[in-house]
């Protein structure tokens, strides 16, 4: 399957997990702890059922293994942040800022890997980025909900975003497969959730969680969204080129517009705020431009 495909349809099952991530922190779930913790119990036995199965090769050398360590640690960094302020934002605000990273990716991949980007390219990869942030525009911002207090750790976590990117196309150009890559992430992400929410009040709070049953159905279908969603990114960035994967990956925020557009609709207590008719024009424009950028790509290639 093309490098393109895969990163398209990671995306859109990304957007699906973002949504539902939204959703459990701020209407589920007692805290980000309380996430964490379900979360690494459940990537745990794919990560080491992924890691039998797919064996590094012989002879691999440890540099390959340390830039998916480093990707994997970085990473989950960056989730982090990003989960922290999704707690408290719109996701419809969050995402958007965040997945201005393809910018900086392209600015590294040029150093790092020596890519060389047309004109085309670098212009597609420009309205991209202006359309997430177009989604995240606000005429009239819910009071009390500036982005102020939350920008520094968007941007600190796009940053974390890019740098992942980076280390995840080293490991990958450095000699091991897309499993194995996928299988080290994963137990990078379940080390670092469970270092933070792996505390005696965690537990205590599940055992006290009234809708726990209906918390842990959500949780579990969205980590096998995104479980799926992670593994087709590994296959993007083994074939394609990092800074147009990962600006792919980065139009993620049109899909979680349409998701809540759409959930807007018939379920309007799902997230924190449905989006008013101002909004949804904004978004509208704004998915007209990503979606001119991407088959500028498409195009391009």
């Amino acid at each position: 399957m093309p490098w393109m495909t895969l990163a398209l349809i990671s995306t859109a099952l990304m957007g699906v997990a973002s949504v539902i991530d939204s959703h459990l922190l701020s209407k589920r779930l007692p805290s980000m702890r309380a996430f964490l913790l379900p979360v690494a119990l459940i990537h745990l036995p794919v990560a080491i059922y992924v890691f039998f199965t797919y064996p590094l090769p012989q002879g691999v050398g440890y540099q390959p293994i340390m830039y998916a360590i480093i990707a994997g640690l970085v990473r989950s960094g960056a989730v982090l942040i990003m989960l922290y302020t999704l707690k408290s934002e719109e996701v419809s605000r969050v995402i958007p800022i965040i997945y201005t990273y393809p910018i900086l990716v392209a600015v590294m991949a040029i150093w790092v890997f020596d890519e060389s980007l047309s004109t085309v390219q670098w212009l597609a990869i420009f309205i991209v980025v202006a359309g997430t942030m177009m989604i995240s525009f606000e005429k009239n911002p819910v009071p009390g909900k500036k982005l102020g207090k939350s920008l520094a750790a968007m941007f600190i976590s796009a940053l974390l975003w890019a740098v992942s990117d980076i280390f995840r196309k080293n490991a990958l150009t450095a000699g091991i497969s897309p499993w194995n890559a996928f299988s080290l992430y994963e137990f990078c992400m379940i080390a670092v959730f469970l270092a933070v929410a792996l505390r005696p009040a965690i537990i205590k709070q599940w055992r006290d969680h009234k809708e726990k049953k209906t918390a842990l159905g959500y949780i579990l279908l969205d980590e096998t969204v995104s479980l799926v969603g992670i593994a087709l990114q590994f296959w993007a960035l083994n074939t394609g080129p990092v800074s147009l994967v990962s600006t792919i990956i980065g139009s993620r925020p049109v899909f979680v517009a349409v998701y809540s557009f759409v959930l807007g609709l018939f379920l309007p207590n799902f997230l924190i705020r449905t989006p008013n008719r101002f909004l949804m024009l904004t978004r509208l424009a704004a998915t007209i431009l990503i979606v001119v950028g991407i088959n500028m790509i498409n195009l391009s290639k």
